[in-house]
């Protein structure tokens, strides 16, 4: 599913050109109910808008969502109980002519914007740069409108939950409350380019050549390109996104993956701002901190993401955030991945509207005196809990110590002596296998295959006596030597269950010359000793009676995030790495250990 809608997404733009061109605004409307309009920003760039009117008089209450992908299509956007063969083709045309029902049906009415640079919006595409800017120009605009009462909503998902996030950020007066499901307070910040780790390479690449197809005329001309230029680089971009996915699953015999220097393709770095700008380090350093919207959201926001998306760290970040300036707020967490969103098995009652019915129409329908944070438990079978508070108030941390035969241990080590080593080697990265990712294999996957590598250490608990469930930040503290003047340390939490079956449940990367952050960049001497502590993530999990506890180290995770070639050189500039043996110490002196936020049950 997830491939199909980006790779779908692409071939639509290159064969239906004059098709969306006829559909989109400027052109002659569906009905009084369906406004179309080129709605000018503070900078003259005007961008492609819909609006849809409920059957009445109004004016009404407005809902606002803006999109990177043309028309939304999918349960967010108003089709869950219509009967589409495949609504992932959809053409722009069908989906105007469809509308959005579940808003519209519900009083609302709705205005969609097509972000700037992509399909008929004009400006260049700079990937969410613009999108605080333009999301205030865009809700200032609406409450001017005749059709609105003036009482303003914002949602979406993914992407366009950061385009709302972005438009909250910026504070427009007009705007009363937003909606947002797995998206990012911070989308390249410590998601996919956090502080002390490296480049989330599966969401960054992938999704950056695919947001190619569907940028502008306007924004080819911005450019420099003509329109025959333009999509001579498309022509060529299609090839190259179909290798990328391909590749995925079997990154070592993929040459776009394994090439070096990474991430080069001169075509998207002549279209595409955001190419150039996300593999360098001061584009990286703007994409990191200008989108960071933490501290600056002021409306009632409902979160709602998944314990394996990709963005939960920036997530609980913004959460947090909002709970500590005591901004009205809740957070929904669900069991999946990124894509699982709108999979009515995952969450079969959404409460989107319940949530802009009690803020822009006053219905006392009980919402807002619900749980504060709602959660499903990660390896239970269907089981729910909630809290005032995230993280939880009614935990204790639980340490397990690494022992040089192996073992995750209660006790510290009792020893002066015990280490571990292996060998990494940056031709041959340990390939990805679950996790929070984007498009890489995601989710609570087994384990057993990579541990079969020598460069994957294995250290594991004995058989639980009782259940033990985990609610919170785990972190994990790792004394380590290099031989090589920097390097990656991965380390992955695990589930063991008694037939074997080893499920990821969490995992993180440290860069070590990153360790105190990006800001400071700091290469070690061959043999000095580090200790690094790893912020794994949030989680709620269930680990049941007989299952094991355990913990996986090695110093790649590819292509879920970029090489270290252990040179001090990123991967995005050289050709050359050296082959590092890394060393783990796990003794009384240099305890290496894993701390684990148990619920006091």
């Amino acid at each position: 599913m997830k491939y199909r809608k980006l790779f779908t997404l692409f071939i639509i733009y290159l064969c239906l050109v004059s098709l969306l061109s006829a559909c989109l605004p400027g052109n002659a409307t569906n009905s009084n109910r369906f406004i179309s309009e080129m709605v000018p920003m503070r900078d003259g760039a005007k961008l492609a808008t819909y609006v849809y009117l409920p059957e009445g008089t109004g004016p009404f209450p407005t809902l606002v969502t803006r999109t990177i992908y043309g028309l939304p299509i999918g349960a967010i956007g108003g089709y869950p109980e219509m009967e589409i063969a495949n609504e992932d083709m959809l053409s722009q045309e069908e989906a105007a002519q469809i509308g959005w029902p579940l808003i519209t049906d519900n009083g609302y009415a709705l205005v969609v914007q097509i972000t700037r640079g992509r399909f008929n919006s004009e400006g260049v595409d700079r990937s969410w740069l613009d999108d605080a800017q333009d999301g205030y120009d865009l809700i200032e605009w609406v409450d001017q409108q005749p059709w609105s009462n003036g009482r303003i909503g914002m949602f979406g998902d993914s992407a366009l939950g950061v385009t709302a996030l972005q438009a909250a950020g910026a504070q427009p007066p007009s705007l009363d409350a937003i909606y947002v499901q797995a998206t990012a307070g911070n989308p390249i910040g410590e998601d996919l380019i956090p502080s002390d780790g490296g480049v989330k390479l599966e969401s960054l690449m992938v999704q950056g050549a695919s947001l190619a197809a569907d940028t502008s005329l306007s924004h080819w001309a911005a450019r420099g390109l003509t329109a025959d230029e333009a999509t001579t680089i498309l022509a060529d971009v299609g090839p190259y996104l179909g290798t990328l996915f391909e590749g995925m699953t079997d990154p070592h015999n993929s040459s776009e993956w394994m090439a070096l220097p990474t991430a080069q393709h001169a075509g998207l770095s002549q279209l595409m701002p955001f190419w150039d700008g996300v593999f360098t380090d001061e584009g990286q350093k703007t994409y990191r901190n200008d989108l960071d919207v933490t501290g600056k959201v002021e409306v009632p926001t409902y979160i709602v993401s998944l314990w394996q998306d990709v963005f939960i760290d920036s997530t609980m970040d913004l959460f947090t955030d909002l709970q500590q300036r005591q901004v009205p707020s809740r957070l929904l967490m669900l069991n999946g991945t990124h894509y699982d969103i709108d999979d009515p098995t995952v969450w079969p009652e959404p409460v989107m509207l319940d949530w802009f019915d009690y803020w822009l129409q006053d219905v006392e329908n009980g919402i807002a005196d619900g749980p504060v944070v709602e959660y499903a438990v990660q390896g239970s079978d269907d089981e729910w809990r909630s809290s005032p508070t995230w993280p939880l108030a009614d935990t204790h941390d639980r340490t397990l110590f690494l022992d040089a035969d192996g073992q995750l241990s209660n006790d510290t080590p009792h020893t002066d002596a015990g280490t571990t080593s292996y060998i990494y080697d940056p031709s041959n990265p340990v390939p990805t296998l679950g996790g929070q990712h984007l498009l890489a294999p995601s989710g609570l996957l087994d384990q057993r295959p990579l541990q079969q590598r020598d460069d994957v250490l294995t250290y594991t608990s004995e058989p639980l006596v009782e259940d033990t469930l985990i609610g919170g930040a785990v972190t994990a503290n790792l004394w380590v030597t290099s031989d090589a003047v920097d390097t990656d340390f991965v380390v992955k939490l695990i589930d063991v269950h008694p037939d074997g079956t080893a499920n990821v449940i969490l995992d993180d990367l440290i860069r070590l010359k990153y360790r105190d952050g990006r800001e400071q960049e700091q290469l070690i001497e061959p043999g000095e000793m580090v200790e690094l502590h790893f912020d794994l993530g949030h989680t709620a999990h269930r680990f049941y009676t007989d299952h094991s506890i355990q913990i996986n180290i090695t110093s790649s995770d590819f292509p879920a995030w970029d090489r270290n070639l252990n040179s001090g050189v990123s991967s995005f500039k050289s050709t050359e790495y050296v082959v590092a043996t890394n060393t783990i110490f796990h003794n009384k002196k240099h305890p290496s250990r894993i701390t684990l936020p148990v619920i006091n049950e």
